[in-house]
């Protein structure tokens, strides 16, 4: 309970600070570093976690591995926030961000306990169940790479070039030019 809300919030607020960090410091020599970062956090992130979830010999041990799974998973958060919001006009980015918040919690956080759930079920174990969250921790690092891989770098968008761009809620899903 309130171990793990506390684990949650310095980890959060730690994570997201090394992640912006991290991503300035080497946005200098490798274009998308933002999309590298979050990449390379992962893969330790996974291992942690999985480490936590499976820890038999005392609680203290697991819950570090805990506190260091979600520190290295919250690195994503500066880096692309930074990416989102710069990249768009000033006028769009409040909603863009509101836009953002809805996605995340509507395709990620709520129907997270049913899928855990669903499978905790089936298996007959929470803990077999609760193995899929260090493999989709793996699986969006897989992604954070391919971001990487595929995307132009980023051309981040001067508050300047945005001098007379109409703003709209629904200009958000479409396309705008580079």
């Amino acid at each position: 309970g309130i171990m793990v809300g506390g684990i949650t919030a310095l980890a959060g607020i730690g994570g997201a600070a090394l992640g912006a960090k991290t991503a300035t410091r080497f946005e200098r020599c490798v274009p998308s570093a933002a999309f590298l970062v979050p990449a390379a956090f992962t893969v330790p992130a996974a291992a942690m976690a999985m480490l936590a979830l499976n820890w038999r010999d005392g609680l203290a041990r697991a819950n570090l591995l805990l506190f260091g799974a979600q520190f290295c998973l919250w690195t994503h958060s500066g880096p692309i926030h930074t990416v989102s919001l710069s990249v768009l006009p000033p006028e769009l980015r409040t909603p863009s961000n509101a836009l953002w918040m809805l996605l995340v919690q509507l395709l990620g956080e709520v129907p997270s306990p049913p899928v855990v759930g669903a499978i905790s079920d089936a298996a007959g174990s929470l803990v077999t169940g609760m193995q899929t969250l260090w493999m989709s921790m793996l699986l969006g690092g897989g992604v954070w790479l391919l971001g990487f891989c595929l995307l132009s770098p980023v051309r981040f968008k001067a508050d300047s070039d945005a001098a007379g761009a109409k703003a709209t809620f629904s200009s958000l899903l479409q396309p705008h030019p580079p």
